[in-house]
């Protein structure tokens, strides 16, 4: 992180994507648009894909967050890791089009390990950290940031659940491929719960148009910003391909095809 002076002017997207270019990055992307405008790039020395958003102090608790998570039970982060390349691998890792971006594949995984797994292997840090901890709210753009971020509350949280990250992946395969509602319900990691949505949520589209029973609609709320659905542009035919994407990923877990799941 570059702290700046008041004095010194922060770049636009446009502007760090050209900087970016100059740089050696490749396949430099800007969205100036989106709800959090980003920068994505792919950085040939390390062979990484990254994102970078300006001036957007809530991503820094949302890092701070997923890290604390982290900090908590290493499977989270390998399992992460694991889900994010099967969507690469087969084609739904794309918010831009409809299909998942990686922070929603990172909040599935996180609200999973809450509710999902038993006994559940990562706690829910937010409802938490005012009742149970005595801390001082943090606000941020008028939304509340506050979770509990001391790990040692946390230590051995999922001792009681022994499954490896394998097993753990053909579990999510199995829950988001078969037995999640993509039409009725919605991941929470706020509330560290998978819940009923709302019932407006469940029968009117944005346009205030009421939709066929039925119709997917993938549902994952923002920890911070209660209001805002990171996955709100995957629906209809794109939700239906992600469920379809999770069913057959567990059929091939299942048979031990891990190279068509995952990729090479």
């Amino acid at each position: 992180m570059v702290n700046r002076s008041v004095s010194q002017p922060v770049p636009s997207i446009e502007a760090l994507g050209s900087r970016l270019r100059l740089r050696g990055y490749q396949q430099v992307i800007t969205i100036p648009k989106a709800f959090v405008p980003i920068v994505t790039f792919y950085d040939p020395s390390s062979g990484t894909h990254c994102d970078i958003s300006i001036n957007q102090p809530l991503g820094v608790h949302n890092s701070r967050l997923i890290k604390t998570y982290s900090d908590i039970d290493d499977r989270f982060k390998t399992l992460a890791v694991a889900v994010r390349q099967l969507a690469k691998n087969k084609g739904i890792l794309d918010g831009k089009q409809g299909f998942l971006s990686s922070y929603a594949l990172v909040l599935m995984v996180i609200t999973f390990l809450q509710d999902v797994t038993e006994p559940p292997i990562l706690p829910a840090l937010q409802p938490k950290a005012v009742s149970d901890t005595g801390q001082t709210r943090k606000i941020v753009d008028g939304h509340d940031c506050t979770f509990d971020d001391n790990v040692a509350n946390y230590l051995n949280f999922g001792k009681d659940n022994k499954k490896s990250t394998g097993e753990l992946l053909v579990d999510f395969c199995r829950y988001f491929g078969h037995q999640f509602l993509y039409s009725e319900q919605e991941v929470n990691p706020r509330m560290g719960k998978i819940r009923a949505r709302p019932a407006i949520d469940r029968h009117f589209t944005r346009a205030g148009l009421f939709r066929q029973p039925g119709e997917h609609f993938v549902c994952i709320m923002d920890p911070f910003i209660v209001s805002r659905n990171v996955a709100r542009n995957c629906r209809g035919l794109k939700a239906g391909i992600v469920q379809a994407t999770f069913k057959e990923a567990h059929t091939a877990l299942q048979a031990g095809n891990i190279l068509s799941v995952l990729g090479q």
